[in-house]
């Protein structure tokens, strides 16, 4: 797993010190934006919500959510994408960004976060790294936070069911069928109390968008 993850860390490392950077991040619209963000209950984010976003890249999404919320933490594996964020963010006071190992949220303390969220980032990583991550988000979570996140479900049902073996270059092979969502979710101890997608049939996919809440022990 190690081997794998260095290279995963490796080919993002490539995308955002291309001279173009990684136009996956660099794509930003402001009304997607709040239909995701309305996806959580009215009124969860405000001026004491504490955010953790998993793989937040050059740190757009994190520039758009700062204003409304109390403090937010990007973690990524890619340095250089670190580095364009530390860039773009420099003005802003209630962030911070840490280079992850890829796997754990282990620099952040037990019940410390309200919201939890991934976007892109899921489909680019083995399905026990995404499992990791779960299982991260729901020790970080406060009793009563939130894990919103993101993944695809591909018409071509191999990217369904198979797993990313290595890289080489490419960034999105993994998916996951409704049931396998499901199971993830129950698995790593959340429930899934809003479900929507986005329809993607132009490249044969879909977005399956998950809001979870911890299950009750």
């Amino acid at each position: 797993m190690n081997e794998l993850m260095d290279n995963h860390r490796k080919t993002w490392d490539k995308e955002h010190l291309s001279e173009s950077g990684y136009g996956g991040y660099s794509k930003f619209n402001e009304r997607r934006l709040h239909w995701v963000l309305n996806l959580l209950p009215s009124g969860f984010l405000n001026k004491q919500t504490t955010i953790l976003e998993i793989g937040c890249g050059s740190g757009n999404w994190i520039k758009a959510v700062a204003p409304m919320v109390k403090m937010i933490h990007g973690v990524d594996i890619s340095l250089p994408a670190l580095q364009i964020a530390e860039k773009q963010l420099a003005d802003i006071k209630n962030i911070s960004l840490t280079q992850c190992d890829g796997a754990t949220l282990k620099t952040f303390g037990d019940k410390t976060i309200d919201l939890v969220y991934s976007f892109w980032t899921f489909q680019h990583i083995p399905r026990a790294v995404t499992e990791s991550y779960l299982k991260e988000a729901y020790r970080v979570l406060k009793d009563d936070g939130l894990l919103l996140f993101q993944v695809e479900s591909y018409d071509n049902h191999k990217l369904n069911e198979g797993d990313i073996s290595f890289l080489k270059g490419k960034t999105e092979q993994v998916g996951y069928t409704r049931k396998a969502l499901s199971e993830i979710t129950s698995r790593n101890g959340f429930i899934i109390i809003k479900k929507d997608q986005e329809d993607f049939r132009k490249w044969k996919r879909v977005y399956l968008w998950s809001v979870c809440k911890k299950k009750v022990k």
